[in-house]
């Protein structure tokens, strides 16, 4: 992921209101906060999480998979300060998604990117299109 990728989502969420389903435009704003993470913009993170939470309980509906990915970058992501403990929020975050995830509501709120498959990247310190294409081949 880079600048591009997030120059692109914020195209979509900039776009004047043409019809763009709501679900498109939650998961841009969380591949937004994933992109931001990903490139180390931790100025820029904090401001995208609050700004995604207020529109989330606007539109009055918050999934357990959004709740859970927000209550991550705001209260888990800031408290580990080693990689050790990183990894450790990492894991609590996939079993909770996991969980969430056998319920097929909330796996519609998932969208098209598998959050699971990039935590598991980030778990097992692989790039995520390794874990991917592994999947795709079983």
């Amino acid at each position: 992921m880079n600048l591009s990728t997030l120059k692109y989502l914020n195209k979509i969420l900039l776009l004047p209101n043409t019809g763009i389903r709501n679900d498109i435009i939650v998961q841009s704003k969380f591949l937004i906060m994933i992109v931001q993470f990903e490139l180390n913009d931790l100025d820029a993170l904090p401001y995208t999480i609050r700004s995604t939470y207020r529109s989330l309980l606007k539109g009055e509906r918050l999934y357990k998979f959004e709740n859970a990915i927000l209550q991550f970058l705001r209260k888990d992501l800031p408290k580990a300060d080693h990689k050790s403990e990183l990894i450790h929020a990492f894991k609590k975050l996939s079993g909770i998604i996991r969980e969430i995830s056998k319920d097929p509501f909330e796996k519609n709120a998932m969208g098209e990117f598998d959050f699971i498959s990039w935590l598991e990247s980030k778990i097992e310190n692989r790039p995520f299109a390794e874990i991917i294409r592994n999947k795709v081949k079983q």
